[in-house]
Order: C-alpha cells, then structure tokens, then sequence
C-alpha cells in the first residue's frame, strides 16, 4: 500500500479487500460446485461424484499459480511505482507547506 498516496490508502485498503473477498470467499464455493457438476455429468456413481468435487478443487491451485504469476508480473515495477509515488507525495507536501506559508501571511 505504500504506492497509494496516503490520503487514498484507507480506500484502496478497502476496496482492495472487498474485492479480494468477494472474488474468493463468496464466489468460489459456487465457481467450485460448477465444475464439479460439469464433470459430474448427470451420474449418481459415488466414485464419480468424489472425482469430479477433486477436478473443481483443482481450481484452487491453478488459480494461486495464476496470482503467482501477476505478483512476479508486479514486482517488476514496484520500485519504479514506488519511487513515483514518494515523488508525488513529496511535491504535495511542498505544495500544502506553500499554502499554509501563504495563508499564515495574510494574516
């Protein structure tokens, strides 16, 4: 969260968490049950019933490797975006100290 202007940072912390729990917690039971009835195909064999709830688990794993690969994909420019979020939060501290300068003067 350091990349986010601090005076965003609340919102983007919870933003970022209804999203994540919205797109895990809430979706994937269902997402889950889809798959697993779609292997399912219609059977009542119990043997087929526990392979297709192991072929809609496997989304679980996959998935992960899939946020494996946007972490590396986003590590690569963290420094960068970090270094031009200390530039920004920097220049409006200057700006605000000039505006507090400026108004302590006309008084």
């Amino acid at each position: 969260m350091y990349i986010i202007v601090p005076s965003r940072r609340s919102t983007a912390s919870s933003l970022q968490i209804f999203v994540m729990h919205l797109l895990g917690d809430a979706s994937s039971p269902y997402v889950v049950g889809i798959i697993s009835d779609f292997f399912r195909k219609e059977s009542n064999d119990p043997d087929v019933h526990w392979e297709s709830l192991r072929n809609g688990l496997l989304l679980t794993p996959a998935v992960a490797c899939l946020g494996g690969i946007a972490f590396l994909f986003a590590a690569a420019f963290i420094v960068k975006d970090r270094r031009a979020a200390e530039v920004a939060i920097e220049a409006m501290n200057s700006e605000n100290a000039f505006r507090m300068d400026e108004s302590s003067k006309v008084h």
